[in-house]
């Protein structure tokens, strides 16, 4: 079958002018340094001087030293870092480092993936193509999502290889009536999800639900010949591989310091820190007493010395507070709840946008390209049950796709990859409150929001397949005179 993808460059291209005006016209929109960018700048050599900005205002040029660090911090995003470096070495006339040159880099990998992801719907109708490149197009040019294009956050990985992955399964459902899915593609979504796992440690928990569908990929798939008499051994070795490296980054992906912050956050500013028995939660997550002078405090307020107390120095104490909220579903739900206020909103509050100037100070937000953003947070209500309504929703459609329309393969393949971004939003959703608390919750909810907003794609497509189906059942009925 011969696809033409006209519509599919015209959305790209449209796509690229609307982040390229957002992200290199003066003034340029960026997300503002909140401390995080050492994560990655510590490793490459790239320097903060004495004139950075944090927070408030965005900086574009930075003093590098190059050089490689093995150990700390690991993210996917050190491949577009040290990409960015490299061109920044040739084209740098003043010898700074550019970050609108790792802003380039990050808008042609997201076009990339987008490009995958275009593919992959290409064979489906007119109406469901355009609705989904539609809503592609209105939601993420938003800035909320843009923003983070031109900053050292590992944030663009996560969005980048995200698409990639969900590109690549898109590209196996529109093959896979017709022909073997080549072992190929499979490889490829193993390899992009992958890069996406480890782009954060929060993104870990997320490796489990990619893991068992890539799992149901290879056995879908044509193996290679060493393993055609045994294909079960290759299916079990990758997803397995997968889940298990998703565990391990998890639980050793940040060093220590990183790791004992949030830590302290989620312990102090949420359990300790809005309990009415503080000193029996500290027992039960297996701290000392005395512990209790520090409820309320955030793990950067004076005073806190969290290398003093080694329980903070190990990743078992994540262990410690899920089984916490397991033993105290009240507390969850409650933080939940409390939580849902802000958890849909696209801009940071404490992040500005863009370089100190007289037109802009600290703290200023963009106003262009943040029509998605205003419209989620005055249509969700700020409630749990917004959340428990989103879910049943989309596992309603789910369910009404699977009993009514699934026929072929590539259907039933769609409905799965639905099942599995519900299943990872849920995930990211409950690591990020218990793993991370509160504290800069617009921030950490960055991915949550990217796959929320993925299923509202599948919401639409699926109402805009349903209308099709039903316009066409109506136009061929005949007509009574």
């Amino acid at each position: 079958m011969k696809i033409s993808l006209t519509k599919e460059r015209l959305f790209l291209l449209l796509f690229a002018l609307l982040l390229g005006y957002q992200m290199f016209i003066s003034p340029n929109v960026g997300l503002a340094d909140n401390g995080d960018f050492a994560r990655i700048i510590d490793k490459v050599g790239i320097l903060a001087n004495d004139t950075k900005e944090y927070l408030g205002n965005i900086n574009l040029e930075f003093p590098i030293s190059f050089h490689y660090n093995i150990k700390g911090y690991q993210s996917s995003e050190l491949i577009f870092v040290l990409t960015s470096i490299l061109i920044n070495s040739v084209i740098s006339k003043d010898g700074q480092f550019h970050l609108l040159t790792l802003g380039a880099v990050h808008l042609v990998a997201l076009l990339a993936g987008l490009a995958v992801v275009a593919y992959g719907i290409a064979g489906t109708t007119k109406r469901v193509k355009w609705v989904i490149l539609g809503c592609l197009l209105v939601f993420f040019t938003d800035v909320g999502y843009v923003a983070y294009l031109n900053s050292i956050y590992s944030e663009p990985a996560s969005l980048i290889f995200l698409a990639f992955t969900l590109g690549i399964v898109l590209i196996i459902a529109n093959r896979i009536n017709s022909q073997p899915v080549g072992f190929g593609w499979v490889l490829f979504y193993f390899v992009t999800a992958f890069l996406f796992v480890i782009a954060k440690p929060q993104n870990a928990a997320m490796g489990i639900p990619l893991a068992f569908l890539g799992y149901l990929l290879v056995k879908r798939s044509s193996p290679p010949r060493i393993f055609e008499k045994r294909p079960a051994y290759l299916a079990w070795t990758l997803s397995v591989g997968l889940a298990v490296v998703s565990f391990l980054f998890f639980a050793f992906g940040l060093p220590r310091y990183y790791r004992s912050g949030d830590l302290w956050n989620s312990i102090f500013l949420e359990i300790v820190g809005n309990s009415e028995n503080p000193q029996q939660d500290l027992a039960e997550l297996g701290l000392p007493p005395e512990m209790i002078i520090y409820k309320g405090k955030y793990a950067f307020s004076e005073g806190v010395d969290r290398n003093i107390y080694e329980s903070f120095q190990h990743s078992w104490l994540y262990f410690k507070i899920f089984k916490f909220y397991l033993v105290h579903p009240n507390r969850l739900f409650s933080l939940m709840d409390s939580t849902t206020s802000s958890a849909f909103e696209l801009q940071p509050p404490n992040l500005g946008n863009f370089v100190s100037s007289e037109t802009f100070g600290s703290y200023d937000k963009s106003q262009a390209f943040n029509i998605w953003s205003r419209l989620r947070v005055a249509i969700l209500p700020h409630s749990i049950w917004t959340l428990v309504g989103l879910l049943v929703i989309n596992l309603a459609a789910v369910w009404i796709k699977i009993k009514k329309f699934d026929h072929q393969k590539n259907d039933k393949l769609i409905s799965l990859l639905h099942i599995t971004i519900v299943v990872m939003a849920i995930l990211q959703y409950l690591t990020v409150l218990m793993a991370e608390g509160t504290f800069e919750l617009v921030k950490h909810m960055f991915l949550f929001n990217v796959l929320l907003d993925v299923t509202f794609i599948f919401l639409v497509a699926y109402v805009a397949g349903v209308s099709g189906v039903l316009f066409r059942r109506i136009s061929a009925k005949p007509q009574v005179n």
